[in-house]
Formats: structure tokens, sequence, C-alpha cells
């Protein structure tokens, strides 16, 4: 039996809720599943580590990668927990297992001006 957190590791503003939502409505390719959240090695080669929201495929993810929904629940305002969305096949967020303890209880926004994801 897996252990399903109460709570999503990072909460989603309204924008970015928006944000995710509308890339996903149309994605790149059929098979993509979700946006992922990673913490990596920076790729100019400079020495420091990186976030970077990437679309996921089904097989990409592993079973330590956490979800965030991006459905909110019949309120409007409440975010849909994960024990509610673990399998309703609805797009999500997803967090890499690398970049989890650097995220948690953070909150993910979209400068509205830019369209530039902050953490």
């Amino acid at each position: 039996c897996a252990f399903i957190p109460q709570k999503a590791p990072v909460e989603l503003s309204d924008r970015a809720r928006d944000f995710f939502r509308a890339l996903l409505e149309s994605p790149p390719s059929p098979e993509i599943v979700g946006v992922i959240l990673k913490y990596h090695q920076s790729s100019t080669g400079e020495p420091r580590m990186v976030f970077s929201f990437d679309f996921v495929r089904r097989q990409q993810l592993g079973p330590e990668d956490e979800h965030v929904s991006l459905e909110v629940l019949e309120d409007g305002t409440t975010p849909k927990p994960p024990v509610e969305s673990i399998g309703d096949g609805l797009p999500k967020l997803y967090i890499h297992r690398d970049a989890f303890m650097k995220v948690l209880s953070s909150r993910v926004d979209v400068d509205p001006d830019t369209m530039q994801l902050k953490l």
C-alpha cells in the first residue's frame, strides 16, 4: 500500500493553475500527461542547480514522483487533494523526486506580464 499525502507538495496560484491547464489543453503530443518540475544541473555549464518545467509522458514518471492536481473542488477554490486525484486520469503538475525537498510547501505562480513561472 503506497502512502498518499493529505496535501499536495506545492501550492498553485490561480494564475499558475490556469497557465498549466491552458498548456495541457492541446499538448504537443497525445502521450503528454502533464508538466513536471525538475531540479538539475544548469545546462549552461555554470556550477549551479536550476529548476525547469517540461512536458512529461507517463513512462517518464517514477514511483517517487509526486503530483499536484490542476483541479479544484466544488467550492471553486480548494485544490483537489492527492487522494482524490491520484487516479482521475486528468493532466497534472508532477514534482520530480530530485526537486521534492527543495520545493516542499512552496507556491508556484506565473508573472502575468512575462508569463514566466515563479517558484
